[in-house]
């Protein structure tokens, strides 16, 4: 029924350099009456050179949404993965076909790792590649490019490995560069390098060498009154510095430390700010003095106790906040640091959570002393305004 729908709805309004009251392509209207995933695919693979009908076809697989898991499986059963991807190298000069194959990717790999699997096998990693390091392509072709590679590599570690191995990583640091004006572009390019680098040390080893630190912070201080660019890039330093004091030395010469602590400033009310600019602290300062020294000097303290105060019902805010917390207190020289490591000195003990395995979720409760700690060290504070009804 909804491709029903969706062929009485203005069609080509998605498409690049087409009318917006163009129909699908007459081939299609059978199928679109049969709502049948398996006969679109099959008309794209008799039909490799219409490029309109390539491109309504990819426009079908877009229209799915994001959650929906079934039509999501019927769609990767049906082989819309590599009917897309062969559609795009066919037609690699096409800027319709190009978004519109991205967008149906990203839609058909977010948070599916069977689609993701199957795009990977049908070369979708390769397409990408060669969208990101083409001289002429567009703003909105490279923003697809990266959203249909966040949706391919995140959180799975074959795709990310093999995009690392394939150097993605290089790649997006040079559409970063070449589009350092572009806010979109960055914010997307961000998103993307969050996924890479998460848990893949080869990836953040890459990133390092070819300036990703320095880029998103440069991206943080161009364009600091975007809130969205500011949520990705400060997940992207979060995941970059993350157990490794290269990347995290790096940061701190470039003044990310500043950019995070400026960023939650400026976006008090963001709670994707506050609780990636959290996370993003606490990874920053752990095992790093120099960087403590900045987040201290920077007034770190008072910006996570706000952000506890301000977004009580949120779990990630209160967790990174709760663990910044706790960095904050053991670099102070406060008691209690044998219960986080089982040793009274030395450089390991002031990261007790970056030691402790398995993950820190759930070790927030030991930061309660701490916040106490800091809260009467901060001395009195303004009475909260009254609850107001929505």
């Amino acid at each position: 029924i909804w491709l029903k729908l969706y062929w009485f709805k203005p069609f080509g309004s998605r498409l690049l350099g087409r009318s917006s009251q163009i129909l699908p392509h007459p081939a299609l209207w059978p199928t679109m009456r049969a709502v049948s995933f398996t006969d679109v695919v099959r008309q794209m693979r008799a039909a490799t050179d219409d490029a309109k009908l390539q491109a309504d076809a990819c426009a079908i697989f877009e229209a799915i949404p994001p959650l929906d898991v079934e039509r999501k499986r019927l769609a990767g059963e049906a082989g819309a993965a590599g009917a897309i991807v062969a559609a795009m190298k066919r037609h690699s000069d096409s800027k319709a076909i190009q978004e519109v194959g991205f967008n149906a990717l990203c839609i058909l790999t977010f948070e599916d790792s069977t689609n993701q699997r199957r795009a990977a096998e049908s070369g979708a990693l390769d397409v990408v590649i060669e969208a990101l390091l083409k001289p002429g392509a567009t703003k909105i072709v490279l923003e697809a490019a990266l959203s249909a590679l966040k949706s391919l590599v995140a959180r799975n570690a074959s795709n990310t490995m093999a995009a690392g191995e394939a150097s993605v990583v290089e790649a997006v640091m040079g559409v970063m560069t070449r589009r350092s004006g572009c806010p979109s572009v960055q914010m997307r390019a961000c998103g993307a390098l969050h996924c890479l680098v998460r848990n893949n040390v080869a990836n953040q080893e890459a990133a390092g060498k070819f300036g990703a630190v320095e880029l998103v912070v440069q991206a943080m201080r161009e364009h600091s009154r975007d809130p969205h660019l500011q949520d990705a890039a400060c997940e992207a330093l979060q995941n970059l510095v993350f157990e490794h004091a290269g990347n995290r030395q790096r940061a701190g010469d470039c003044g990310a430390v500043a950019a995070v602590i400026e960023t939650m400033q400026k976006h008090a009310k963001h709670p994707g700010v506050h609780e990636h600019g959290c996370g993003a602290l606490w990874n920053l300062v752990a095992d790093s003095p120099e960087n403590m020294s900045q987040a201290q000097f920077g007034g770190a303290e008072r910006l996570v106790l706000e952000s506890i105060d301000r977004f009580p019902g949120l779990e990630g805010v209160q967790e990174n906040a709760c663990g910044m917390l706790a960095q904050l207190r053991l670099a102070q020289g406060a008691t209690g640091r044998d219960v986080f490591t089982g040793s009274g000195d030395g450089a390991d003990s002031i990261s007790p959570f970056h030691v402790y395995k398995p993950a820190r979720k759930g070790f927030c409760t030991w930061a309660g002393p701490a916040a106490g700690a800091l809260r009467r060290a901060a001395g009195p504070r303004r009475p909260a305004a009254p609850p107001r009804l929505l």
